[in-house]
């Protein structure tokens, strides 16, 4: 049980900066029972309480990061992160407007970027090794006064960088696990990077550690690891469990590990990630590599941050970076050749990345810029094409704007978000948007206001869903309905529309269409069973298909089916063979899983992902080699032990010199004929009765250094 009055007693404050306290967390008594992170928080100000200046410095900044409640009546129960329930409170202030006055002002975290560092990359295991499973590790305490050995167990991840084991260590009933570093990033500049993180531990009178960066699911570095030559080879951090978000938002583990999710779930999700960005800014951190692969979900209230050792601090930069991530600013800089490692990052860059991941929450792993390419247009004006619309507009201009994006239900999709978060979304990436640069970007507390209220637009009785009741869904089967308005199914195209679109059944596009001859119309319905649509050709292919015989045309889907069968056939994927929709298969016949790029876990190279077999490419699996003998490239797995091909296996005898020790290779037929024991590097020594017995290998090219 933790009070106010212990703190006060344990401290020696002042009944003037109890009061302040008090009003700053919002409690009402000394003896009110309060919990354990909040007692440590205060724990953190009051030790500062003989200097005046310090103390309401902290004391501020608690003040601006959250409203100041009355002290009577009682601080009502903090909202819930997820499955909230509130009542309709009518619109909301916007805080991304600042010309009302009325409106509250936010504190935005303005990050201070240092110079970069000029520690060299210079390799640290120079003696040691590199310690694996059920190796010994040692930890030394903050102090530096205590050294403790710790046994690696159970390897639970790799990548890039290192490996992550399993240890017996817990903190504060966390379990602890360890990152080991491979040699060749086990460098100077990263140790003095770790450190950095652990310099900003403190202890109180009790040894109780009461600065420095703590934060529910940010897996900071805990204590730096050594081998057994003391040797920095990686660090202790709290372990991470659940889902990477980037594999969670597209694969079937979705409704899995989320159950009964909907859209109100991502906003859950993405303001979790928003708290701990925030937390991050307000102490000079930049994330660096902001991406949904360095995410970990376990539910929609326990998101874990991971690969924290990267982050940009202090003088060190973040030297990773994920693609469609990077912002156009810093694109251009890698594209001159520049690595990341070699500069810092503003918080402007990270904004964008934010941005980005918001993007990909709410659109279920899509990404902003992806759009159909147009023919004829320049490609570098083609890069940072958004494609989707500044606002929710009437349905016939969203459909042709919607041309540009590769898929309907994307459109329906994004049609459907608050239309706040779709105006923020277009000033972001848009090259017209206003805040579209560097320098007038989103903070992260504009992105927490604008996720709020759209959390509350949607929640039961939400003033969002009183408009659409599918607002809430992941996958909408329409776009956004308008109140009060009656919508209707086009018989040629299965899209809705509001009847002032639609005539005798049909829309408004699919006229313009037919008036513009852009289609054929064939006098036949659908052979598809249950379409009783007429059959329509595009103008190009009709040409094709009026040359077919009668028997041809009856196989021809494209001349028995109506426009919209033909594109949803059902067609297998080339690459992983499972059956699509015609319309989700590229020109290829690829899936969009099999036409990702992915990077090869042995060689790091990029490939198709239908070109990858358990994550390695044809190369990786079957690697090859050149014979030590004759040079050919040949298969790895048909050489022996000495390099040999089978080939030189078979036309060569392996030896030994009997006078150097070293080991050449002779044909079968010397061997039998000869019986050389020299090899050709030593010449034979002369007896009293000549030289000794035994030839040079007249194949000494082929002699070979033990």
């Amino acid at each position: 049980m933790y009070t106010l009055n212990d703190i006060k007693s344990d401290y020696d404050l002042s009944s003037e900066e109890i009061e302040d306290i008090k009003r700053a967390f919002g409690i009402n008594d000394l003896d009110d029972e309060i919990s354990k992170e909040l007692a440590e928080e205060i724990s953190m100000i009051a030790q500062y309480g003989e200097d005046e200046d310090e103390f309401y410095r902290r004391l501020n900044a608690v003040v601006d990061s959250r409203p100041i409640p009355e002290i009577n009546p009682p601080e009502p129960e903090p909202e819930k992160i997820s499955e909230i329930e509130t009542e309709d409170e009518g619109p909301i202030i916007d805080a991304t407007d600042d010309t009302d006055d009325k409106k509250p002002r936010i504190e935005h975290a303005i990050i201070h970027v240092a110079e970069i560092t000029d520690i060299a990359d210079d390799p640290t295991v120079r003696f040691g090794s590199i310690p694996t499973t059920s190796n010994l590790v040692f930890v030394r305490t903050l102090s530096d006064s205590e050294i403790k050995d710790i046994r690696l167990g159970e390897k639970i991840g790799d990548g890039l960088e290192g490996d992550v084991y399993k240890t017996e260590l817990t903190d504060k009933g966390t379990p602890l696990v360890a990152k080991i570093f491979n040699r060749s990033h086990c460098t100077r500049r990263r140790e003095e990077k770790i450190k950095l993180f652990l310099n900003r531990y403190k202890k109180d009178k009790f040894g109780n550690i009461t600065e420095g960066y703590f934060f529910a699911g940010i897996c900071f570095p805990y204590r730096a690891l050594e081998n057994d030559q003391g040797e920095f080879i990686g660090y202790l951090m709290p372990e991470a469990k659940g889902v990477e978000l980037s594999e969670l938002l597209t694969s079937s583990r979705f409704n899995e590990v989320l159950p009964n999710a909907d859209k109100r779930t991502l906003i859950n999700i993405a303001l979790n990630i928003l708290e701990k960005i925030l937390f991050l800014h307000q102490h000079d951190i930049l994330v660096g590599d902001v991406s949904a692969k360095n995410i970990l979900v376990k539910n929609s209230r326990e998101v874990f941050f991971v690969d924290t050792d990267s982050y940009q601090i202090g003088r060190f930069p973040s030297p990773n970076y994920t693609d469609n991530f990077v912002p156009p600013e810093n694109q251009k800089r890698l594209d001159s050749g520049e690595r990341h490692a070699d500069f810092m990052r503003t918080q402007g860059n990270e904004l964008f990345s934010i941005a980005v991941l918001l993007f990909n929450i709410l659109m279920m792993g899509q990404y902003p810029y992806n759009h159909k390419s147009r023919e004829g247009q320049d490609e570098k004006s083609e890069l940072w094409f958004y494609p989707y619309p500044e606002r929710q507009i009437d349905e016939i201009i969203l459909a042709n704007r919607f041309n540009r994006i590769p898929d309907a239900s994307w459109a329906r999709m994004y049609d459907h978000l608050h239309y706040k978060v779709i105006e923020a979304f277009w000033d972001t990436f848009d090259k017209r948007g206003k805040h579209n640069t560097e320098e007038t970007r989103y903070f992260v507390e504009d992105w927490q206001r604008l996720m709020t209220e759209y959390r509350r637009g949607i929640s039961n009785n939400g003033w969002l869903l009183k408009a659409d009741h599918d607002d809430v869904l992941l996958y909408p089967p329409h776009f956004r309905h308008a109140p009060k308005i009656k919508y209707e199914i086009c018989k040629e195209c299965d899209r809705e529309f509001s009847q002032r679109y639609m005539k005798n059944g049909v829309c408004q596009l699919c006229r313009d269409e037919a008036r513009s001859n852009k289609y054929v119309y064939l006098e036949k319905t659908c052979d598809y069973p249950g379409c009783n649509k007429r059959v329509r050709i595009p103008r190009e292919q009709y040409e094709r298909i009026t040359r077919l015989t009668d028997a041809q045309k009856q196989k021809s889907e494209l001349a028995r089916w109506s426009q919209y069968c033909y594109n949803h056939r059902m067609t297998r994927c080339k690459g992983c063979k499972k059956e699509f929709h015609a319309c989700d298969l590229n020109e290829q016949g690829l899936c969009e899983e099999c036409r990702k790029e992915v990077q090869c876990s042995g060689c790091k190279h990029t490939f198709l992902q239908k070109d990858l077999v358990n994550g390695l490419c044809i190369n990786c699996r079957d690697p090859k080699k050149n014979c030590a003998l004759c040079g050919e490239l040949v298969r790895v797995k048909e050489c022996n032990e000495d390099g040999l091909c089978k080939d030189c296996q078979e036309k060569y005898v392996k030896l030994k010199c009997e006078n150097c020790g070293r080991v050449f290779y002779t044909t079968h037929y010397e061997h039998d004929t000869l019986n050389p024991s020299l090899c050709p590097n030593c010449p034979p020594k002369r007896t009293l009765l000549g030289f000794k017995k035994g030839r040079q290998s007249k194949e000494g090219k082929f002699a070979k250094e033990s």
